[in-house]
Protein backbone atom coordinates (compact mmCIF):
# COMPACT_ATOMS: atom_id res chain seq x y z
CA UNK A 1 0.00 0.00 0.00
CA UNK A 2 1.62 3.35 -0.92
CA UNK A 3 1.77 6.10 1.12
CA UNK A 4 -0.92 8.05 -1.32
CA UNK A 5 -3.30 5.20 -0.47
CA UNK A 6 -2.88 5.01 2.71
CA UNK A 7 -4.14 8.85 3.44
CA UNK A 8 -7.04 8.35 1.00
CA UNK A 9 -8.48 5.29 3.38
CA UNK A 10 -8.47 7.88 6.15
CA UNK A 11 -11.26 9.21 7.00
CA UNK A 12 -10.34 12.99 8.22
CA UNK A 13 -12.51 15.35 10.51
CA UNK A 14 -11.98 19.37 9.72
CA UNK A 15 -13.09 21.79 11.80
CA UNK A 16 -14.28 25.35 11.08
CA UNK A 17 -14.95 27.91 13.51
CA UNK A 18 -14.56 31.34 13.05
CA UNK A 19 -14.26 32.82 16.75
CA UNK A 20 -11.47 29.52 16.88
CA UNK A 21 -12.26 29.45 20.48
CA UNK A 22 -14.98 26.29 20.48
CA UNK A 23 -13.14 25.11 17.27
CA UNK A 24 -9.86 25.05 19.28
CA UNK A 25 -11.16 22.95 22.24
CA UNK A 26 -13.11 20.57 20.47
CA UNK A 27 -9.74 19.43 18.27
CA UNK A 28 -7.86 19.40 21.49
CA UNK A 29 -10.36 17.35 22.75
CA UNK A 30 -11.47 14.74 19.73
CA UNK A 31 -7.39 14.43 18.86
CA UNK A 32 -6.66 13.85 22.62
CA UNK A 33 -9.27 11.54 23.92
CA UNK A 34 -10.14 9.45 20.70
CA UNK A 35 -7.57 9.81 18.47
CA UNK A 36 -9.74 11.11 15.52
CA UNK A 37 -7.69 12.37 12.99
CA UNK A 38 -8.70 16.12 12.72
CA UNK A 39 -6.93 17.25 9.31
CA UNK A 40 -7.18 21.19 10.15
CA UNK A 41 -9.38 23.55 12.00
CA UNK A 42 -10.08 26.80 10.34
CA UNK A 43 -11.19 29.98 11.19
CA UNK A 44 -11.14 30.80 7.31
CA UNK A 45 -13.45 29.93 4.38
CA UNK A 46 -10.41 30.46 1.96
CA UNK A 47 -8.89 27.94 3.69
CA UNK A 48 -12.36 25.35 3.69
CA UNK A 49 -11.92 25.76 -0.06
CA UNK A 50 -7.46 25.25 0.08
CA UNK A 51 -7.36 22.06 1.87
CA UNK A 52 -11.05 20.39 2.00
CA UNK A 53 -10.49 17.38 0.37
CA UNK A 54 -11.79 13.64 -0.36
CA UNK A 55 -10.06 12.26 2.14
CA UNK A 56 -12.34 14.45 4.91
CA UNK A 57 -15.50 13.10 5.35
CA UNK A 58 -16.67 15.16 8.18
CA UNK A 59 -16.93 19.27 8.46
CA UNK A 60 -17.92 20.00 12.35
CA UNK A 61 -19.19 24.07 11.37
CA UNK A 62 -19.35 25.58 14.33
CA UNK A 63 -21.88 28.70 14.07
CA UNK A 64 -23.39 31.06 17.05
CA UNK A 65 -25.88 32.46 14.83
CA UNK A 66 -27.56 31.22 11.10
CA UNK A 67 -26.10 34.42 9.75
CA UNK A 68 -26.64 34.89 5.84
CA UNK A 69 -23.56 34.92 5.58
CA UNK A 70 -22.98 31.49 7.53
CA UNK A 71 -25.61 30.14 5.71
CA UNK A 72 -23.94 30.84 2.02
CA UNK A 73 -20.75 29.59 3.26
CA UNK A 74 -22.22 25.79 4.51
CA UNK A 75 -23.71 26.10 0.96
CA UNK A 76 -20.98 27.00 -1.09
CA UNK A 77 -19.23 24.40 0.35
CA UNK A 78 -21.88 21.59 -0.07
CA UNK A 79 -21.97 22.36 -3.82
CA UNK A 80 -18.37 22.47 -4.05
CA UNK A 81 -17.35 19.07 -2.21
CA UNK A 82 -20.54 16.80 -2.59
CA UNK A 83 -18.72 13.85 -0.89
CA UNK A 84 -18.67 15.86 2.52
CA UNK A 85 -21.38 15.52 5.48
CA UNK A 86 -21.08 18.76 8.11
CA UNK A 87 -22.06 18.77 11.37
CA UNK A 88 -23.67 22.31 12.55
CA UNK A 89 -23.35 22.75 16.16
CA UNK A 90 -24.72 25.96 17.36
CA UNK A 91 -27.60 27.93 19.17
CA UNK A 92 -29.80 28.94 16.68
CA UNK A 93 -30.52 25.06 14.94
CA UNK A 94 -34.26 26.17 14.12
CA UNK A 95 -33.15 28.83 11.36
CA UNK A 96 -30.38 26.72 10.32
CA UNK A 97 -32.97 23.86 10.00
CA UNK A 98 -35.52 26.14 7.83
CA UNK A 99 -32.38 27.13 5.53
CA UNK A 100 -30.44 24.19 5.27
CA UNK A 101 -32.84 21.32 4.25
CA UNK A 102 -30.08 18.72 2.81
CA UNK A 103 -29.42 14.90 3.70
CA UNK A 104 -25.74 16.20 4.40
CA UNK A 105 -26.06 18.30 6.62
CA UNK A 106 -26.91 17.44 10.44
CA UNK A 107 -27.53 19.86 13.00
CA UNK A 108 -26.64 19.84 17.05
CA UNK A 109 -28.01 22.42 19.52
CA UNK A 110 -25.98 23.70 21.89
CA UNK A 111 -28.59 24.29 24.24
CA UNK A 112 -31.37 21.77 24.35
CA UNK A 113 -30.30 18.90 21.92
CA UNK A 114 -30.38 15.81 23.96
CA UNK A 115 -28.32 14.04 21.84
CA UNK A 116 -24.78 13.23 22.77
CA UNK A 117 -22.36 15.21 20.25
CA UNK A 118 -20.29 12.17 20.21
CA UNK A 119 -22.98 9.82 19.35
CA UNK A 120 -23.66 11.97 16.67
CA UNK A 121 -20.37 11.49 15.47
CA UNK A 122 -20.54 7.99 15.70
CA UNK A 123 -24.22 7.85 13.61
CA UNK A 124 -22.33 10.55 10.57
CA UNK A 125 -19.33 8.02 10.44
CA UNK A 126 -20.44 4.46 11.15
CA UNK A 127 -16.83 2.66 9.78
CA UNK A 128 -14.73 5.27 11.49
CA UNK A 129 -12.28 3.08 13.67
CA UNK A 130 -11.68 6.10 16.15
CA UNK A 131 -15.42 6.53 18.36
CA UNK A 132 -14.62 4.77 21.76
CA UNK A 133 -12.32 6.69 24.09
CA UNK A 134 -8.48 5.84 24.44
CA UNK A 135 -9.36 5.79 27.99
CA UNK A 136 -13.13 3.54 27.86
CA UNK A 137 -12.71 2.69 31.38
CA UNK A 138 -11.95 6.02 32.74
CA UNK A 139 -14.28 7.36 36.03
CA UNK A 140 -16.36 10.06 36.06
CA UNK A 141 -17.05 11.81 39.68
CA UNK A 142 -20.47 11.56 39.70
CA UNK A 143 -20.54 13.43 43.28
CA UNK A 144 -19.12 16.36 41.26
CA UNK A 145 -22.25 16.53 38.42
CA UNK A 146 -24.80 15.78 41.20
CA UNK A 147 -22.96 19.38 42.22
CA UNK A 148 -23.08 20.73 39.34
CA UNK A 149 -26.77 19.87 39.09
CA UNK A 150 -27.35 21.54 41.86
CA UNK A 151 -25.76 25.21 41.16
CA UNK A 152 -27.23 27.33 38.70
CA UNK A 153 -24.41 29.75 38.31
CA UNK A 154 -22.15 26.15 37.45
CA UNK A 155 -24.62 25.31 34.84
CA UNK A 156 -24.77 28.80 33.29
CA UNK A 157 -21.42 28.96 32.53
CA UNK A 158 -21.07 25.65 31.49
CA UNK A 159 -23.65 26.84 28.48
CA UNK A 160 -21.82 29.34 28.02
CA UNK A 161 -18.51 27.98 26.90
CA UNK A 162 -20.19 26.31 24.70
CA UNK A 163 -21.41 29.16 23.05
CA UNK A 164 -17.80 30.25 22.60
CA UNK A 165 -18.13 33.12 25.34
CA UNK A 166 -14.99 33.87 27.89
CA UNK A 167 -15.16 34.38 31.46
CA UNK A 168 -14.78 38.43 30.78
CA UNK A 169 -17.66 37.62 28.41
CA UNK A 170 -19.72 36.11 30.75
CA UNK A 171 -19.32 38.23 33.53
CA UNK A 172 -22.18 40.70 33.04
CA UNK A 173 -24.63 37.48 32.33
CA UNK A 174 -23.65 35.26 35.53
CA UNK A 175 -23.16 38.51 37.57
CA UNK A 176 -19.80 37.08 38.36
CA UNK A 177 -15.85 38.44 38.38
CA UNK A 178 -14.29 36.77 35.04
CA UNK A 179 -11.65 35.59 37.64
CA UNK A 180 -14.14 33.75 39.68
CA UNK A 181 -16.04 31.80 36.94
CA UNK A 182 -12.62 30.78 35.96
CA UNK A 183 -12.05 29.43 39.33
CA UNK A 184 -15.41 27.72 39.23
CA UNK A 185 -14.62 25.85 35.78
CA UNK A 186 -11.38 25.02 37.18
CA UNK A 187 -13.79 23.51 40.15
CA UNK A 188 -15.50 22.13 38.05
CA UNK A 189 -13.02 20.44 36.33
CA UNK A 190 -11.15 18.89 39.32
CA UNK A 191 -14.17 17.55 41.13
CA UNK A 192 -15.58 15.64 38.24
CA UNK A 193 -12.69 14.53 36.63
CA UNK A 194 -12.72 16.30 33.05
CA UNK A 195 -9.49 17.15 31.33
CA UNK A 196 -10.45 20.53 30.03
CA UNK A 197 -13.98 22.50 29.29
CA UNK A 198 -14.90 20.56 26.01
CA UNK A 199 -15.01 17.86 27.95
CA UNK A 200 -17.08 19.11 31.11
CA UNK A 201 -19.69 20.46 28.61
CA UNK A 202 -20.07 16.83 26.60
CA UNK A 203 -20.40 14.95 30.30
CA UNK A 204 -22.92 17.41 31.56
CA UNK A 205 -24.43 17.38 28.61
CA UNK A 206 -24.60 13.60 28.35
CA UNK A 207 -25.72 13.63 31.81
CA UNK A 208 -28.55 15.66 30.94
CA UNK A 209 -27.76 18.34 33.38
CA UNK A 210 -27.95 20.84 30.44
Amino acid sequence: MTAQTFFMEKQYIAIYDEHKLIGGMIHNFLERNYEYQILFNSSSEELLYKYLGKEVKLLLFHADEATEKTIEIIKRVLRKFEHLKILIYTRNEDVFRQQLNNNKVVIFSTLIDSVDFLKTIEQILPEHPNHKRKEDKKQYNLTGFDKIKQNRKFILIIKYIADGLKPKEMEKIVGLKWNTINSYIEQMQKETGCGNQTELFLQAKERGIL
